[in-house]
């Protein structure tokens, strides 16, 4: 993401700061897990296995302990997130080199939601997730993450115009310029078909990242989800799009047909079984446009401040904007979730 700092990366100094402050042996084993948002580790030593996760410097202290609070919140709900181990003081957290550290339980797992069968198993998850934190109380800390994969409605065509207009000043290939003007013109066709129903949309605390190695599996159950980093206040038809846009995007975006949009209402539907408060005909009918706005988060990053990670964004969201754009005008798609007539 543009202007986002490093994650971090292992060195001895860190995993001599990890031992001393939750006790570990310096002869611990560790190791990196993967690429993520954020540096995350490994340790183990004897049957102890703990997941280390060094925050990037946008993480502050009062929003991880609202992190952790809303954490905390889901596991007496019985949603499996992983405990937080205190450091060896009793702290949630450690600091090292003026970033935030927290420590999990490690939790085995065997794969990540990828296939629709798991995506399909996931989708009541997710809606015992939303009736659990339409409960929850919302500070300003919890409702708005530093960095998030969201863009909100009502600030949508200001942000992505502002994007573009400092791409403008950057050497984009002719391909780019045309993908980033995609993006300025998709801004405003959502805008003109959300005007009027984003009023009507229940708002509340929401995961923010509800997808792949984000929601773990052993066989047909979920054994961990993860990762609140980009939890937020706002509609909750925006955290289900996102899990849908992704969804779309792994079985394949080009395929238009009325089976792809019949396996997406299926998702829809197993996800609004399980809601405390079903969806609402207002948020049936505005989902797809949520899925198309979703293909616009981040780019309310400042495009100036790097412009390598903005050229980035544009070649690997380029195409995804050109298929919102036609989606969102192809009556196929918009009626895809609608209720019928009653």
């Amino acid at each position: 993401m543009a202007g986002q700092p490093s994650r971090g990366t292992m060195s001895r100094e860190l995993i001599d700061a990890v031992s001393a402050a939750y006790g570990l042996p310096p002869a611990a084993e560790h190791r990196e897990l993967g690429d993520s948002f954020n540096l995350n580790m490994l340790v183990s030593h004897g049957d102890e296995r703990l997941v280390v996760r060094m925050y990037r410097p946008s993480m502050t202290a009062p929003r991880l302990a609202a992190v952790q609070k809303v954490r905390r919140f889901l596991i007496d709900a019985g949603i499996p997130f992983a405990p937080v181990r205190p450091t060896i003081d009793g702290s949630d957290w450690c600091e090292f080199g003026g970033r935030l550290i927290e420590a999990d339980e490690f939790v085995p797992s065997e794969m990540y939601m990828e296939s629709l069968a798991h995506i399909r198993l996931a989708m009541p998850v997710l809606a015992q997730i939303h009736n659990r934190l339409g409960l929850a109380s919302v500070n300003e800390s919890a409702a708005h993450a530093p960095v998030a994969n969201h863009v909100d409605a009502a600030r949508l065509v200001d942000l992505v115009g502002a994007w573009v207009a400092a791409l403008r000043a950057d050497e984009l290939s002719n391909e780019e310029f045309r993908y980033a003007e995609v993006a300025e013109t998709l801004a405003h066709q959502v805008q003109r078909a959300e005007a009027g129903l984003v009023d009507l949309l229940p708002r509340q605390l929401v995961h923010g990242d509800f997808w792949d190695d984000n929601v773990r599996f052993t066989g047909s159950r979920i054994v961990l989800i993860t990762d609140l980093d980009f939890m937020g206040y706002r509609p909750r038809i925006d955290d289900l799009a996102l899990t849908l846009f992704y969804a779309n995007e792994r079985l394949g975006r080009d395929d238009t047909s009325v089976r792809r949009r019949c396996q997406l209402r299926e998702l829809v539907d197993a996800y609004d079984e399980t809601l405390t408060e079903p969806l609402s005909r207002a948020e049936r009918h505005a989902l797809p446009y949520a899925i198309a706005r979703t293909t616009l988060c981040f780019t309310d990053q400042p495009a100036h401040s790097d412009a390598t990670c903005a050229t980035e964004l544009i070649r690997r969201r380029g195409p995804a904007w050109v298929w919102a754009s036609a989606a969102i005008n192809d009556s196929g798609w918009t009626t895809a979730f609608a209720l019928g007539p009653s």
